[in-house]
Order: structure tokens, then C-alpha cells, then sequence
């Protein structure tokens, strides 16, 4: 079933195809290229950030971040700061899993399995909540979440136009490089400052 959260938005796009009969795509599968351009923007701007908590699992184990999950943003103890994070290769302890405290003073994401990371020292008592967790997410499927949708509308436009064989869809895939790459230049002077990390050192 067709999305009502896209109505407005997929005839819009069916405007710029000129298929406002619908005799090329249907409703669905615009709701699918959609969704894809939403998914696309996400990797490659972080445009949406969700959060959860960070709890320790059962034998202080890795932890694993939600099925939504692009990449950390980053993550705040329960006393407000920023955990820092470190690579497990520059702790320098012989078997760092087994390095124990109240509370952590680092966190590592370089695992193979992607979506894992891991607190230390380890916190002493399973299921125990050390903070929360930022991360950038992907959207929901057929809601419209990315305020962007100029960039979408290319995005959704190249996909039309590639599957319907058409030169078009270079146009419009640069069009919607050209979106990704201002946004993240403009996040990219926001975020410009002086390299001090924050977050406890111990």
C-alpha cells in the first residue's frame, strides 16, 4: 500500500518525470525510490541522529547499538560528558575486557562486527546504564523524515530516469552529489574548532 506520508511529494516528482498518470511507475514503487533516496542521504550526511541508552550487557560483553544505526556521533556518561573514544589497540593492557571501574573511561568502536562497541574499564555490574548513545540513524520507510527534500526529489528523479533508460539520470545524480557535498561542507565549517577532546581522563 501506497504511503500517505509521500502523496504530495511523489506527485511532485511525478510532475518533473512527466508522468502525472502514473502510466510509468506506480505508486509503490515511487514510495521505494523514495525511501532509497532517504536511506542515501542518511550514509552519506548523517542528516538524522537517534539516541538510546548505553547498557553494559550480560558479561560486560561488546554492546550493540540499534537496528538503525549508521555511525556514532557520540557518547554522554551519566555525569554529562562525553566519553571519549579510543582504539583498544592504544590501551597498552594485556586483556583490557578484563580491566574493571564504577564507571568507564573511554569508548571503542574498531570491532569487525560494525554496530559494536565496548566500554572501559567495564563497568563491575552487568546491565548496568553508563550513558547515552548519539548516533546518526536511518529513516523510517515510508516516512517522510529528511527535510531536504530538494535533494531527495533528484535522488528519486535519477532513480526514474535509469530505470526508464533515460540520460537524465546523470543530471540529476549530480544534482543530488552536489546537495550532499554542500551540506556537508556547511556542517563541516560548523563544527570547526580547535582540537581539544573532551570527557574524562583518568
Amino acid at each position: 500500500m501506497a504511503s500517505s506520508s509521500f502523496a504530495g511529494f511523489r506527485e511532485a516528482i511525478r510532475e518533473d518525470f512527466r508522468d502525472e498518470l502514473g502510466s510509468m511507475f506506480t505508486d509503490e514503487e515511487l514510495d521505494a525510490f523514495i525511501d532509497s533516496a532517504q536511506r542515501e542521504y542518511c550514509v552519506l550526511t548523517g542528516a538524522l541522529t537517534g539516541e538510546c541508552k548505553a547498557v553494559v550487557p550480560f558479561r560486560r560483553g561488546p554492546c550493540i547499538a540499534p537496528p538503525d544505526f549508521i555511525r556514532p556521533v557520540r557518547v554522554v556518561g551519566l555525569d554529562g560528558r562525553e566519553i571519549p573514544e579510543i582504539g583498544w589497540r592504544r590501551l597498552g593492557a594485556d586483556d583490557f575486557r578484563h580491566a574493571k571501574a564504577s564507571r568507564p573511561s573511554f569508548v571503542m568502536w574498531d570491532y569487525d562486527t560494525w554496530g559494536q562497541y565496548r566500554f572501559y574499564p567495564a563497568c563491575a555490574e552487568d546491565y548496568s546504564v553508563v550513558g547515552t548513545l548519539y548516533y546518526s540513524r536511518m529513516p523510517k520507510d515510508g516516512v517522510l523524515e529528511v527535510r531536504e527534500r530538494d535533494a531527495l526529489k533528484d535522488y528519486a528523479l535519477f532513480l526514474c530516469f535509469s530505470h526508464a533508460g533515460k540520460p537524465q539520470a546523470s543530471s540529476y545524480y549530480s544534482l543530488f552529489s552536489d546537495a550532499v557535498a554542500k551540506r556537508n561542507s556547511l556542517r563541516g565549517s560548523l563544527y570547526t574548532r580547535p582540537q581539544v577532546r573532551r570527557g574524562c581522563f583518568y
